[in-house]
């Protein structure tokens, strides 16, 4: 297993491993407990989709990256603002 899979990285990263079959994407990307956020990517919006239902994350997006964690922080933005 790869060194970044096996171990917490509080960082922005993007990484890219490959894998044979889809069920190994999904094995690979299910064999660590550091699963905050992924995202799926795949030109059948379907498949991908379901691949995503299979993933044990916190969030997972479907041919995106990184806009749940803007929107995630909204609410705290908006309170930040009320306040100046």
């Amino acid at each position: 297993m790869f060194f970044l899979v096996s171990c917490i990285v509080f960082a922005p990263i993007a990484l890219l491993m490959p894998y044979e079959t889809v069920e190994e994407a999904i094995e690979i990307a299910n064999g660590t407990p550091y699963a905050l956020g992924a995202s799926v990517f795949g030109p059948d919006q379907d498949e991908a989709l379901a691949v995503a239902k299979r993933l044990e994350c916190g969030m997972v997006s479907v041919n995106d990256f990184g806009t749940f964690y803007v929107s995630v922080f909204r609410p705290f933005v908006d309170a930040y603002l009320a306040l100046k």
